[in-house]
């Protein structure tokens, strides 16, 4: 906050309270939505708190998801599976759909999403409850490599504007990804040796505090300075990863236990 109020003026400082407040209940998606801020655009990238609209579609989904998966359990059990893939299948189509009509309606709102955060939701939910046929090891190692070639095209090559359907068909290509990374991904293979290096594991277990503090470092980043340069955006990233990276040290070792010869103590 001592950022904001030296470096936006009053009708931003406004804006970044309520984003504060709708942030804090879970309901930033909805205040972005309604502002209709284009997500990726310049405006949207000095906005501080942006990102957090994407929190409150998971805290909605974590509160609808086990009430359905519930009811489906109690009413129709033999039918679960079913349920859930052709809830996919509309919310996909609806995404696509509503994609064409009200962009911003489909990026920020909870019924587009729904689709992207269920697969994930069946999938745990298949590994729980089926065994699921044996294949042999390259046969996952295959699937495995295919989904991570799936997550870096998706990275490289897919635009997530406006005008690229997102979410929607073209969405398909990171989350299919994603499953089959999860799902395929055998101890030993190239991907699960490459996934548990340690820069890889460094990243990962910094990943969603990460995620957190990139945004306000940088849009406060860009709202400093004119233009930012390579240097800054190096700047931003390490402003970024270091406290992160030496707070998550500092609770592992806290966690650690005490060597045997020190126990006494």
């Amino acid at each position: 906050m001592p950022f904001a109020w030296r470096l936006l003026v009053p009708s931003e400082l406004k804006d970044f309270s309520h984003s504060i407040l709708s942030t804090l209940a879970f309901g930033s998606n909805f205040y972005w939505y309604q502002s209709l801020q284009e997500y990726g655009a310049q405006p949207a990238l000095l906005r501080p708190f942006l990102h957090t609209w994407s929190l409150a579609v998971e805290e909605q989904f974590y509160l609808v998801y086990p009430i359905l998966l519930l009811a489906a359990l109690r009413c129709a059990r033999q039918y679960t599976t079913a349920l859930a893939f052709t809830a996919i299948l509309l919310s996909l189509t609806f995404a696509e759909f509503m994609s064409t009509r009200s962009p911003a309606f489909s990026f920020y709102l909870l019924p587009t999403r729904f689709w992207e955060l269920l697969t994930g939701g069946l999938l745990a939910y298949m590994r729980a409850t089926y065994a699921g046929p044996a294949l042999a090891r390259p046969f996952h190692n295959a699937l495995s490599v295919t989904g991570l070639l799936l997550l870096t095209y998706s990275i490289l090559f897919i635009e997530y504007g406006p005008d690229s359907h997102h979410p929607g068909l073209v969405t398909v290509f990171p989350v299919l990804g994603t499953v089959l990374v999860i799902q395929f991904t055998v101890p030993d293979s190239l991907i699960h040796r490459m996934l548990a290096s340690r820069p890889f594991t460094a990243i990962g277990l910094i990943s969603y505090s990460l995620y957190l503090w990139h945004y306000p470092v940088f849009a406060f980043g860009r709202l400093s300075s004119d233009g930012p340069s390579i240097v800054d955006k190096i700047e931003w990233t390490t402003i970024s990863i270091v406290p992160q990276r030496c707070i998550n040290l500092d609770i592992r070792q806290r966690r650690r236990p005490a060597p045997a010869s020190c126990a006494w103590t």
